[in-house]
């Protein structure tokens, strides 16, 4: 089905749609932070925008809405595109400063039931505006086909080494387990001994600007380069086709959720794995932070839409008490439970919050439906064992009832 409308702001989106069967006031109905309904009430309460097509009748409530949408769009939790009958004014006003791909004007007739059965779908801003459902891809790059796999620094470098290093074993372990994974698959792996301990020892997260500082963050930034040549030729070797993209495009203070997802899907259309890394990154006041690894999958799995993260990591999964692995670790953490108190429990250097600093946007993103497992990569065809269902390591769902748990 193809229809026709008024375009509210041009741009191309696409994602899986998500139908509201009742007006939603975004001021005090939707979440900026998380993009999760709210609203009391509301058929659709629970369920998350982020990266969807939001198929609605008509918008009410206050003008504030339009300053929650524009928050969602900064905190990377808006809608990739809207399709709606009767736009209001807070509405139109929302799309336009989030910059949000909008059609108008579509017959509420094709707002109904006979569109819920599609698989997804678009808006495009061309000769014509239009909105109609994309069929699923042959190679299965569709909103919940795929899986987001973290290599953690600490895996695949000797992080605790004074000198930037590759743990060769492991890496190349990893690369011919990672050759014999089936489904979709978006890469990004931590910097380990490549960044931690060169941030630290150079006091970089702490130094005033100045020619001294920039040409340490720019140190830090070559050994990113050299730690992605490495990984990638690893995976090369082992018969995958890996595609390293430029971070910062993705996720961070210069990321476009519209060309971000957009270059993620080609990427995965032409048969390549897009490889991403966390790095330094240059705010757009001048100043130097780092964009880690975690964050840049969190980013991934709400411009793809993907429902799976794995967290291959150098421990077994999340502890209460991490100074002792020889335990076992916490099966399940739930987003609509307490977090459990960490400890800090590794003498690595880490700049970007350790395990702690995982859980925070592993949480959110469960409340969008994500599950995320914490694992050991060293634990034998434990992705495989993963996608077949099997719980291994740490598992990070949104409540304890959806597991069917007591």
């Amino acid at each position: 089905m193809i229809v026709q409308g008024t375009v509210i702001f041009h741009g191309n989106a696409r994602g899986m749609p998500l139908f509201l069967t009742a007006p939603l006031s975004f001021y005090g109905g939707v979440d900026p932070h998380t993009g999760h309904i709210i609203q009391h009430g509301h058929p659709q309460h629970g369920q998350c925008i982020a990266g969807r097509i939001l198929v609605l009748d008509a918008s009410t409530g206050s003008t504030v809405g339009t300053w929650t949408i524009l928050r969602m769009r900064k905190n990377r939790v808006a809608p990739a595109g809207i399709i709606t009958h009767h736009c209001d004014p807070v509405l139109a006003a929302g799309s336009i400063i989030a910059k949000i791909p909008h059609i108008d004007g579509i017959p509420s007739s094709a707002l109904g039931t006979s569109m819920t059965s599609i698989a997804g779908a678009e808006v495009i801003s061309g000769a014509s505006e239009t909105a109609a459902p994309f069929h699923e891809r042959e190679n299965r790059t569709q909103d919940s086909g795929g899986i987001i796999l973290k290599l953690g620094g600490s895996l695949i470098t000797e992080k605790e080494s004074l000198t930037p290093k590759i743990h060769e074993r492991r890496l190349h372990n990893l690369a011919a387990a990672l050759s014999q994974t089936t489904v979709p698959m978006v890469i990004v792996h931590g910097a380990g001994s490549f960044g931690h301990g060169p941030v630290q020892r150079m006091g970089l997260l702490n130094r005033t600007p100045g020619p001294d500082t920039s040409r340490g963050w720019s140190e830090v930034m070559s050994l990113q380069y050299a730690l992605n040549n490495e990984v990638a030729h690893a995976l090369r070797v082992a018969g995958l086709a890996p595609w390293p993209l430029q971070s910062e495009l993705i996720a961070g203070p210069w990321a476009s959720p519209l060309w971000g997802r957009q270059m993620l899907m080609e990427t995965l259309t032409h048969g390549l794995v897009p490889l991403l890394y966390g790095s330094p990154e240059l705010a757009p006041d001048g100043t130097f932070d780092i964009l880690s690894g975690d964050t840049i999958v969190a980013a991934c799995a709400r411009l793809l839409g993907w429902k799976t993260i794995i967290h291959l990591t150098d421990v077994r999964g999340v502890y209460a008490s991490p100074v002792d692995f020889t335990g076992d670790p916490i099966p399940f953490i739930y987003a609509d439970e307490p977090p459990p108190n960490l400890t800090p429990g590794s003498s690595k250097p880490d700049v970007t919050g350790g395990m702690s600093g995982k859980l925070s946007p592993l949480l959110a993103l469960a409340l969008c439906g994500v599950t995320s497992h914490i694992v050991s990569g060293e634990e034998p065809d434990v992705i495989h064992r993963i996608l077949s269902g099997e719980q291994v390591g740490t598992t990070i769902t949104v409540t304890r009832h959806w597991r069917g748990k007591s």
